[in-house]
């Protein structure tokens, strides 16, 4: 049974009475974004090819075999699956433009993204999107129970790091190396915004270096204040995450790191 938030679900399953030609599904890292496409390809019964990125990016040639291998028709559906979409270069995705206005018949490109940033807006407007929507606490219990998760600290410790991201909860499931570290990215987001000033000061200069884990700790640290149930003011708990909402804008935009974070502390 596929973990898949219900909404979500019932949106991709109603697709199948009329397949778009062209499909996104985007969401954040982890929330199970290859479950959902699997859902909607198996509704098509057709055959699937894999389109992945080769040293991060997809190019335009790759866009242009498609060409070729979609001229014909087929009888049974067609799907092309492209895989972490957002990496299709510029030239590449005006290639891939001609392939969604000249829709060859019963051929479904869907493509999955974590961000939409990088795609140009006539590509966006020829798609259509799904946002891949976070699963219940109950649905990813039920998670841990079919993966024989007992032990309830750990019980705890997944749920709050997952987040309600199936994919990220089965990587914290069976990665232990991976687990532990993002546990440590959690300790220091409470540190963050709970601890004293010097060692809060002291998280910003780990993280200087590591744009993509610094998002994760303020990430993480919006989620433990917005648990916390004593201590500090409602009123402080929500101007702190509104600092750290900031910070984590900056720093995607490649702003620098440890000003950004200390900001939140200063």
């Amino acid at each position: 049974m596929p973990f898949i938030n219900s909404q979500t679900l019932h949106t991709i399953e109603n697709l199948a009475h009329n397949p778009p030609h062209g499909l996104l599904l985007y969401g954040e890292k982890g929330v199970g974004l290859k479950a959902a496409a699997d859902t909607f390809i198996q509704s098509l019964d057709g055959t699937v090819q894999h389109v992945t990125a080769e040293k991060n990016s997809i190019g335009v040639e790759r866009i242009r075999e498609l060409y070729e291998q979609t001229k014909s028709k087929n009888e049974r559906p067609r799907i092309i699956l492209i895989d972490d979409a957002e990496t299709l270069t510029q030239t590449a995705q005006g290639a891939f433009l001609k392939l969604l206005e000249e829709p060859t018949p019963n051929t479904h490109f869907v493509l999955l993204s974590h961000s939409l940033d990088s795609f140009l807006p006539t590509i966006l407007s020829r798609l259509q999107k799904i946002k891949v929507q976070r699963i219940t606490t109950e649905q990813s219990k039920v998670l841990l129970d079919d993966e024989h998760v007992a032990d309830q600290t750990k019980r705890t410790q997944l749920l709050f790091i997952a987040d309600g991201r199936p994919a990220e909860l089965m990587r914290l499931i069976h990665d232990d190396d991976y687990f532990a570290a993002q546990a440590s990215v959690v300790r220091d987001a409470r540190t963050l915004v709970q601890g004293d000033a010097y060692a809060a000061l002291r998280v910003c200069h780990k993280y200087k270096d590591d744009r993509e884990t610094a998002l994760t700790c303020l990430e993480a640290a919006m989620r433990v204040l917005r648990a916390s149930t004593g201590g500090a003011s409602k009123a402080k708990i929500i101007h702190t995450i509104e600092r750290l909402l900031l910070a984590h804008e900056a720093i995607v935009r490649n702003g620098n790191i440890r000003l950004q974070m200390s900001a939140v502390v200063v």
